[in-house]
């Protein structure tokens, strides 16, 4: 029984795979975005506008994802 419940845990795992990989695109996703809002701060000139923008792409959004692409990816 043991094995025939282990073998039903990895299918549904293996199952829930490409829901995982969904949320990470959007986290993707809303990076890039916020990238490529600081390359337009930057070329207006507001250097510290763009510095804080890139800051908070990383501390806000980036930094959720290591712990999960770490153990699911890496």
């Amino acid at each position: 029984m043991t094995a025939c419940r282990r073998f039903i845990a990895c299918l549904l795992l293996l199952c829930m795979l490409p829901l995982a990989a969904q949320d990470f695109r959007a986290f993707a996703d809303d990076i890039a975005q916020r990238l490529d809002a600081t390359n337009e701060l930057y070329q207006q000139g507001k250097t510290d506008e763009a510095k804080q923008k890139v800051q908070m792409a990383y501390f806000e959004v980036f930094e959720n994802l290591e712990g999960p692409i770490r153990i699911n990816i890496s």
